[in-house]
């Protein structure tokens, strides 16, 4: 994680240029995440700068290149994101258009959120290599809720995504963002919310029943078992927080969570990026776990004025 919160840091202190070289001679060891954010960031300055991008030293850079980072931060060398088939253990950095989401939704005659669940269970059982059991449950959970709060909030085109399983080291890495308005932004409409920093609309967003659309004074759906609570990322980084970690950007900040501390950075992205860690040696109890979570949620906006008060049902299934 330092290494992209240090590229994230570095690349704005470079002097306005026609081209940038990136030297890949020192690029070893890459996850899911950092090669996924390094990637969205070095567009977002490309694109800032109107600059064109070129590389060297890419020998070593096997897995990134497999993966599709060099075609993503437009290099032509591997795979584009994408192309990878995935293997039994990892998915390689791709791209979700919420637009054929929501197409899809319409042609089947579901809910987009039905339609982000069976992508999401999909994701988790290629992970898991099974499609039951509290590590199906914990990574199918967090995916579709990380997925439904870009489609429901973000105004991004597409959701991006990298995954990987490492069964010997008990570790699964989720990576997912959006190039969308950012989590500051998309608070910013709940008239009830001040929100006076990028990190504080970060730890305002991991509340329960905070959302830009859903508070107190709105109607609810009482048929739409998928409507916005504001609960998805509060019950998503508390079960990261519990199994592993939970790391969160957005504007200018970063926020990460465990069970025992937090930690904050400074990190510029526009959008929205979400890491999470779990050990997979610690997941157990899923289900009961989200009960739990979402019961402690509720009680807490219940004394927390212009909050969603309950979850939606579909965010209190584990």
């Amino acid at each position: 994680m330092d290494g992209v919160l240090k590229l994230g840091k570095s690349l704005e202190a470079l002097p306005q240029a026609d081209e940038y070289i990136f030297d890949f001679s020192h690029f070893g060891h890459a996850e899911p995440f950092g090669m996924l954010f390094a990637a969205a960031i070095i567009q977002e300055f490309l694109a800032r700068r109107g600059a064109r991008v070129a590389a060297q030293n890419l020998q070593g850079c096997g897995y990134q290149s497999h993966m599709g980072f060099f075609q993503a931060i437009g290099i032509e060398h591997g795979n584009k994101p994408g192309d990878a088939a995935g293997g039994e253990n990892y998915l390689p950095m791709t791209s979700m258009n919420v637009a054929a989401l929501r197409r899809k939704a319409d042609l089947q005659g579901v809910q987009l959120g039905d339609v982000i669940q069976r992508d999401a269970e999909r994701m988790a059982e290629r992970l898991a290599r099974t499609d039951e059991g509290d590590i199906f449950d914990a990574l199918s959970y967090s995916l579709r809720e990380i997925m439904r709060n870009v489609a429901e909030h973000s105004e991004a085109p597409d959701v991006r995504f990298c995954l990987q399983h490492w069964p010997t080291k008990a570790r699964v890495h989720l990576a997912l963002l959006d190039c969308g308005i950012g989590v500051r932004r998309s608070l910013e409409r709940n008239p009830h919310l001040r929100i006076e920093t990028d990190l504080a609309a970060l730890r305002l967003a991991l509340r329960p029943g905070i959302s830009g659309k859903m508070y107190e004074g709105v109607a609810r759906d009482e048929n739409n078992r998928w409507e916005n609570s504001g609960y998805g990322l509060y019950l998503t980084s508390r079960l990261a927080a519990h199994f592993g970690n939970f790391w969160f950007f957005s504007g200018s900040s970063a926020l990460a969570m465990s069970a025992d501390r937090e930690r904050t950075e400074a990190c510029p992205f526009a959008g929205t990026a979400i890491r999470i860690s779990l050990d997979t040696r610690k997941i157990k109890g899923t289900k009961g776990l989200v009960a739990k979570f979402v019961a402690e949620g509720e009680t807490r906006a219940a004394a927390t004025p212009g909050t969603s008060k309950s979850a939606s049902k579909g965010s209190q299934v584990g």
